[in-house]
């Protein structure tokens, strides 16, 4: 419908056709400005403007028009050119058009101005042309060409047509080498399509994310050509150097083997660069959380340059705490190096110290104190277990070793179960001795094994002295009774013989 602004002479209407707008693209509008009025208006300016509270619409051409005469009964007509952003919510909006005119030329005396605005509306509509790009192998390397897969959708709910697809990088560290763009036919709704450029990214090209644009030139079915700008985006996540340099941690040992609280210890071991020259290598070995380990040398170690397939050794001499539990220990060494273009690098290796419990038993209180003893006798053997160390053992069985002339007998075994440093504990144990044991002093031997903390068994000998004496012969004793003595001295006196 026809909107007018109603003056007595002249008399302006004003339409808009073409008012149906597309979201993400420009779009075309006529107004048309008929003058139904007596007399003719002059030096007419016509502006188109956005308000302020619109947002996602802007008027990229012929927003402003002046007219310098309109006859009566004549229409004049200006297209404004409207670009609606993507983002733009579908609806209904309302434009504001400015009317500026005079009812007489410029040379007429006293001529009135006639100044006023009307707002006219439009409807954006969905888009229909929507596109997502996405990148596969995004991460890449500098120093090297790398091929990524750049994977176009139509996301819209039309097809497109002759469609260009152009990658160009605004980067000078960053050139499309090969297969910059692509053309592909068709693509219809919610179907996909790939290229695969090749890039090629500078050895100086910081690391970090890149923007890459991906242009497209298409066509509707209507044969109109439109366009879109895609960002996509890539990683440069390291360097890729000629030469790689490669340290790796050889031979390393702990000297002793196992390590209790108090004692010092040696760290050993070798490096050998398997790869291109390392330069200026430092080795720097620290401790992790609290820790029971001092060094008693220089932490970090100057090594200096490693030429390739060669090989340095490194020593560290640590003393462990007298209070420190047993447990592994963490260490961290941590490697530092220049390669061979001047790039700072770093290996962090981890190595773990076990310390080891101390725990030493003896008997105490044993009975008989003296072990003395004969063939074929079973003997008992009392004593209190006392364990002297830092920590508690579990699973804890005494019993003797089987040795002539001692012979084991299911007695010979007791379970203890968990024993506590500084707290004896009673057991008791038999054996026997062998019938056909010759005399003589003999070393009794006791076992007792033992759960360390690690869940390793362990087992220590403990030792009793032992004589064995030749068995006693007795003679057999005759009782005599009393009338048994009388008769006796009776056969005396008498002179018979007993």
């Amino acid at each position: 419908m026809p909107l007018t602004i109603a003056y007595p002479q002249p008399f302006l209407e004003v339409e808009v056709s073409k008012y149906y707008l597309t979201a993400g693209d420009e779009n075309q509008i006529e107004i048309s400005i008929t003058n139904v009025g007596e007399e003719s208006a002059y030096e007419v300016k016509a502006s188109l403007t956005v308000p302020q509270t619109v947002s996602g619409i802007a008027i990229v051409n012929e927003s402003y028009r002046v007219f310098d005469v309109i006859e009566e009964e004549e229409t004049k007509r200006m297209y404004p050119v409207l670009y609606v952003a993507s983002s733009c919510p579908p609806g209904a909006y309302s434009l504001t058009f400015g009317l500026e005119y005079y009812n007489a030329s410029y040379l007429v005396v006293g001529r009135e101005k006639y100044v006023s605005s009307i707002q006219i509306g439009v409807v954006v509509l969905p888009r229909r042309f929507t596109f997502e790009a996405e990148v596969e192998g995004y991460r890449i390397r500098a120093g090297i060409e790398s091929e990524i897969k750049v994977v176009l959708t139509n996301t819209g709910d039309a097809t497109v047509y002759n469609v260009d697809a152009r990658l160009s990088s605004a980067s000078p560290n960053i050139v499309v080498l090969k297969e910059i763009s692509s053309t592909f036919d068709v693509i219809k709704p919610k179907s996909s399509v790939y290229f695969m450029p090749t890039l090629g990214v500078s050895r100086s090209t910081p690391l970090g994310a890149y923007s890459l644009t991906l242009t497209l030139k298409y066509k509707d079915l209507n044969g109109t050509s439109r366009a879109d700008n895609l960002p996509i985006g890539v990683f440069v996540d390291s360097i890729e150097p000629t030469d790689r340099t490669t340290i790796v941690i050889q031979d390393f040992q702990i000297i002793p083997s196992q390590v209790h609280p108090g004692e010092e210890l040696t760290i050993e071991m070798k490096m050998k660069n398997l790869g291109a020259d390392a330069y200026d290598v430092r080795v720097q070995l620290t401790t992790v959380g609290q820790s029971p380990f001092v060094s008693l040398t220089p932490t970090l170690v100057f090594v200096g340059d490693i030429g390739s397939n060669k090989t340095t050794p490194i020593s560290y001499d640590l003393r462990v705490s007298g209070d420190a539990k047993a447990q592994p220990y963490p260490l961290q060494l941590t490697i530092s190096y220049y390669d061979v273009y001047g790039q700072p690098n770093s290996i962090i290796e981890s190595i773990s110290i076990c310390v080891q419990g101390v725990a030493s038993f003896r008997l105490l209180n044993v009975q008989p104190s003296n072990l003395t003893v004969e063939p074929g006798e079973v003997v008992t053997v009392e004593a209190d277990l006392l364990l002297i160390g830092t920590e508690t053992v579990k699973f804890v069985q005494v019993q003797i070793v089987p040795n002539h002339p001692f012979v084991w007998i299911p007695e010979s075994y007791e379970y203890i179960g968990r024993v506590d440093p500084d707290s004896p504990v009673p057991f008791s144990v038999q054996f026997m001795v062998d019938s056909n044991a010759t005399s003589g002093s003999y070393t009794l031997q006791m076992r007792v094994s033992y759960w360390d903390e690690y869940n390793q068994e362990r087992q220590a000998i403990r030792e009793l002295p032992a004589l064995i004496k030749e068995r006693v012969q007795k003679k057999e004793e005759v009782s005599l009774t009393f009338w048994d003595i009388i008769r006796m001295i009776i056969r005396i006196l008498l002179g018979v013989k007993p």
